[in-house]
């Protein structure tokens, strides 16, 4: 066999090794950050490095443009990607790496404790010689985390401890990231125990919620992942561990009234984000005691702080939404100090690893709108002028009992805008926003009628991108509360109070329309129940029309009647229905097309 073949064969292995992976989310990343080193020369990858830390990721198109992981800036680097090394004098990373044992790639990828470690332990033959394995190796800075008194145990009896936990650490398999799934569960080399694995879609691997910060190391004998963090077995479920923690005392106390503890302690995965003693204290033992005697809302409650999903708070590398196994939108960021959920509550403790999930300790409730009074909620969401409307009007604690109500609260601007009233007045328009029921979007259908407390049928209205109600339409919608949902309007409820004919009559700007629609014989049908839009130009816009054109209109009723009609469409299509930006088709009733765009001219 020729040189030039033998070269052409070990390259096309080569190829074949790293092509057996399927690509991964890890994988997709690497990628990304390869195609924006590329300017750099052939085999750059362009990586973040977070300012004042060793930590390093590759590029995702977020962290590429925001400059900033977990709140800290960060500054762009280009390294060669994994496997290449550079030439001197030669532009790029156009060298492969030589593959060597797992022992002395420990060194090549920087873990020189695990490394020196292993030379302590009797592992160093194993890494040296045959067969094949996946080694998660510490770096140097997860050993110095580790507490002095476990680190000096290990070290006091090399060959047992720091040796069982070194192949907890490693298992019998060549794995690289495309074999690393979310969820997998390997058997490592300390008896069997448990690893568990999350891949997640920003390319942050995980094992035992350990991040792998220099994944893929091939070697003779298999693979090495350099990892943050020193990990130990894991034996017990999340409903285990939450009873074992006395800081936990009271959430074990309200899971077991709940009868959710069975949840805990079932197969996975799962995330609970576990308030602590001190967060019960935090809040009002007269909203606790109501909660914990109230089944429904102490499930909520406690399905709250719960995920049907593995989240290791390596994962978040900046504002994550996440949905609880209560239903409620949760948020948890990082930034410069820690981490924090719905911009407020901090993590405390962090990553405590179950064999179902993970564990947070965190030092507030999170308390789902589901168990809060429609007040608490409506001013969370700042719509806090109507509660005070309801106040004023002796409406507020009826809202605090038991019967389901919805809540159409007008956004507070569209409020400070209205004139003063009489108090009976003003109860009727606050009366007017309230439906008795709990109503929530999906439950709503255009042409729906909704009776409102003060004896007004209100109609719903579903346009492609709006729901209103009447002339007002949806900003924020479906927030439930303890008894019942809110929704937040952009403006007050105006109900019809008289036909399309006489709002025309009242109105001086409208006279000749009126004049015309009664010559024409239409004026009846602008009385008749139904719904129709009409388009009303006023005098002013009619008598800028050609005179030869006017005069037509006037002699002939059957043309007047024709051009009235096109300005009439089946239908109720109101302002805040429309599409803001574009156009809107509507057929008017003479059947020509209609295109309606919104301008934003006040009238």
């Amino acid at each position: 066999m020729s040189l030039h073949t033998l070269l052409f064969v070990t390259a096309a292995l080569s190829l074949c090794v790293c092509c057996t992976c399927t690509p991964s989310y890890f994988d997709k990343i690497l990628l990304h950050s390869r195609i924006r080193g590329s300017k750099q020369g052939s085999n750059v990858c362009a990586v973040q490095h977070v300012e004042g830390t060793d930590k390093k990721y590759f590029s995702n198109c977020k962290q590429w443009y925001s400059r900033q992981i977990c709140g800290k800036p960060t500054v762009v680097s280009y390294e060669c990607c994994p496997g290449y090394e550079r030439v001197k004098n030669i532009e790029g990373c156009t060298a492969i790496s030589p593959i060597v044992n797992m022992h002395e790639t420990l060194g090549k990828v920087g873990a020189l404790s695990t490394k020196s470690f292993s030379n302590q332990s009797e592992l160093q033959l194993r890494l040296e010689g045959e067969g094949v394995y996946t080694m998660f190796a510490p770096s140097n800075e997860a050993w110095q985390l580790l507490p002095e008194e476990h680190r000096e145990s290990l070290l006091s009896n090399i060959n047992v401890e720091l040796l069982n936990a070194l192949h907890y650490h490693m298992v019998t398999q060549r794995l690289l990231t495309g074999d690393l799934f979310s969820g997998a569960v390997l058997t490592s080399m300390y008896e069997k125990q448990p690893l568990y694995i999350n891949h997640y879609r920003n390319g942050i691997v995980t094992v035992n919620c350990a991040r792998l910060v220099k994944p893929n190391f091939l070697a003779t004998n298999g693979v090495v992942h350099l990892i943050d963090r020193v990990i130990g077995p894991v034996s017990n479920t999340i409903g285990e561990i939450v009873d074992y923690y006395e800081e936990l005392e009271e959430l074990t106390k309200l899971v077991n009234k709940a009868g959710l503890q069975d949840m805990l302690s079932a197969d996975g995965p799962l995330t609970l984000f576990a308030p602590s003693n001190a967060a019960f204290a935090k809040l009002s033992q007269t909203t606790l005691r109501r909660i914990t005697n109230n089944p429904e809302e102490l499930k909520a409650l406690i399905l709250n702080h719960v995920l049907h999903t593995m989240r290791c708070t390596e994962s978040f590398l900046g504002p994550t939404p996440l949905h609880s196994a209560e239903g409620a939108k949760l948020t948890v960021n990082c930034d410069a100090i820690g981490l924090k959920i719905n911009g407020n509550i901090n993590i405390q403790r962090k990553d405590v690893v179950a064999t179902n999930g993970v564990i947070h300790i965190i030092d507030e409730l999170i308390v789902p709108d589901a168990v809060k009074d429609m007040v608490d909620v409506a001013e969370t969401y700042g719509v806090n002028e109507f509660t005070k409307l309801l106040t004023r009007v002796g409406l507020r604690d009826r809202l605090s009992r038991g019967d389901s109500i919805t809540v159409l609260a007008p956004k507070n601007e569209a409020l400070k805008e209205l004139p003063r009233m009489p108090q009976h007045e003003s109860k009727k328009l606050a009366e007017q926003h309230l439906v008795q029921g709990r109503y929530l979007s999906r439950d709503l259908y255009h042409g729906q009628l909704l009776e409102s407390l003060s004896g007004t049928s209100l109609r719903v209205f579903v346009y492609h991108r709006a729901l209103c109600i009447e002339n007002a339409c949806v900003d924020i919608r479906d927030k439930p509360m303890r008894n019942g949902a809110l929704f937040i309007l952009d403006g007050i409820i105006r109900p019809p109070t008289a036909p399309i004919i006489d709002i025309l009559s009242s109105d001086k700007r409208f006279s000749i329309l009126v004049n015309w629609f009664t010559r024409a014989g239409l004026h009846e049908q602008l009385r008749e129940p139904g719904e129709m839009t009409l388009f009303a130009p006023t005098n002013e816009a009619l008598q800028s029309m050609a005179p030869a054109k006017l005069a037509r209109l006037r002699r002939n009723r059957e043309e007047l009647a024709e051009f009235l009609r096109a300005h009439l469409s089946q239908g109720v299509l109101v302002r805040g229905g429309m599409v803001p930006v574009g156009t809107n088709l509507v057929t008017s009733t003479k059947g020509t097309p209609l295109e309606v765009k919104v301008v934003n001219i006040h009238v």
